[in-house]
């Protein structure tokens, strides 16, 4: 079933990346209703412990998040560096090279 499903997400367009989210997402929602069609009974506790884990899922997903920002402007902060360094030189050979400089 995975791999089926992963191919109809490619050919309706999504990444790779995207196509595995969405397919582990289907089959997480399937083993869940697999679970409460074998009658399954999750207790109030259970619950409680479940969604604390989420919460704590979220966190951490919103702290690498943040983290790969972080790391992306100082990415692009040293590529803005670069650029300007490499305007600034092609200047200084074309003014070379009309002997302004000379």
């Amino acid at each position: 079933m995975s791999s089926e499903t992963f191919q109809i997400y490619r050919r309706i367009g999504m990444t790779p990346d995207q196509a595995a989210a969405a397919t582990l997402q289907q089959e997480v929602i399937a083993g869940a209703k697999e679970k409460i069609a074998e009658g399954a009974d999750f207790s109030e506790a259970e619950v409680r412990l479940a969604t604390v884990h989420t919460r704590q899922d979220l966190v951490l997903l919103v702290y690498y998040v943040s983290e790969m920002l972080s790391e992306a402007r100082s990415i692009r902060r040293r590529l803005d560096l670069i650029l300007l360094l490499a305007i600034l030189f092609a200047v200084w050979l074309a003014l070379r090279s009309l002997d302004v400089l000379s």
